[in-house]
């Protein structure tokens, strides 16, 4: 990476990360331990991961051409 970083690197991203966890959390029903309810909570995990790093993608995508123009690919 040509750089020197420690662990304190990281944590804006463990923070990131802890958010969305967070946020799918939520979107898990209230009580229950039933296997059978988890079976969609891990479907939707999967979907959402997939669905994040669609949008990590994009979202690099336009900053890396706002920030260095539009006209030039990223290397």
């Amino acid at each position: 990476m040509e750089c020197e970083c420690g662990v304190e690197y990281f944590v804006p991203y463990a923070e990131a990360a802890e958010r969305l966890t967070l946020l799918e959390l939520d979107l898990l029903p209230d009580g229950g331990s039933d296997h059978a309810d988890r079976a969609p909570a891990v479907v939707r995990a999967v979907l959402l991961e997939v669905a994040f790093t669609a949008l990590r993608r994009l979202a690099h995508e336009h900053l890396v051409a706002q920030r260095f123009g539009a006209g030039q690919e990223p290397a």
